[in-house]
């Protein structure tokens, strides 16, 4: 038999083991626990004690601003005047307008974020773009907006029917035809007609006995118009 002192030993033995494992787990489920507050301080007071934090806020400081939005811009325009409008995820600074690579118009931010100003186009091609300012400091540009800036109407001529003539027999159904500008859009008497690229265009048009009045209207993209009016006459 083994002896009394042996036997306490081994309890002893067992008890420090049973104590250690616990401490253990006890150990684990702590650091489980506040593990991830304890790093975080821990990171945080060796960030500030080494200056991360201020190279941080000097990165952020020198990041280029974002680039504004512009409100859509039609793609011809009748007028050399045109708003540009827009909006920043800024309340301050202003927005600089560039036509043709050359600083248009420059205007400020808005408290609500936003941005309108009135540029004037003076060449028949633009190229539109902007970008945000504050200081030293700039964002890129915007994508680049291509304006015509049209300032005649089209240009119409009717070469079929000429104005005031008869036709007879045969020629109820007949084909409008004439010339205008490449760009243009053509109706006769409301309906859509072709036109080709060189401008020439056609419409088929069913005449009534007696008078007939055909309307030809020309539109160009930047919704000026041109209209004329003939009269021909159909005697079946």
């Amino acid at each position: 038999m083994r002896s009394r002192l042996a036997r306490r030993n081994e309890k002893q033995t067992k008890k420090q083991l049973y104590m250690s494992v616990g401490g253990i787990i006890v150990t684990l489920f702590i650091l489980y626990q506040a593990g991830p507050i304890v790093l975080t301080g821990t990171g945080a007071f060796l960030d500030s004690l080494f200056g991360k934090n201020k190279t941080q806020i000097n990165y952020l400081s020198n990041a280029p601003y974002q680039t504004p939005i512009i409100d859509p811009i039609p793609t011809a325009t009748p007028s050399s005047e045109l708003v540009i409008s827009g909006k920043t995820i800024y309340s301050e600074g202003v927005v600089e307008i560039y036509v043709n690579d050359d600083l248009a118009k420059e205007t400020d931010v808005l408290e609500t974020n936003d941005f309108q100003t009135i540029i004037i186009l003076t060449s028949e091609t633009n190229t539109i773009k902007a970008r945000y300012v504050n200081g030293e400091k700039t964002s890129g540009f915007t994508d680049e907006y291509q304006v015509t800036y049209v300032k005649d109407a089209p240009t119409l001529d009717i070469t079929f029917p000429s104005d005031n003539a008869t036709l007879p027999k045969g020629d109820q159904q007949i084909t409008v035809t004439g010339k205008t500008n490449p760009d243009s859009s053509v109706t006769v008497n409301g309906r859509i007609a072709i036109v080709a690229s060189d401008g020439t265009f056609s419409g088929v048009l069913n005449l009534s006995e007696g008078e007939n009045k055909i309307t030809v209207e020309a539109s160009n993209t930047a919704g000026k118009k041109t209209e004329k009016t003939i009269t021909v006459s159909y005697r079946p």
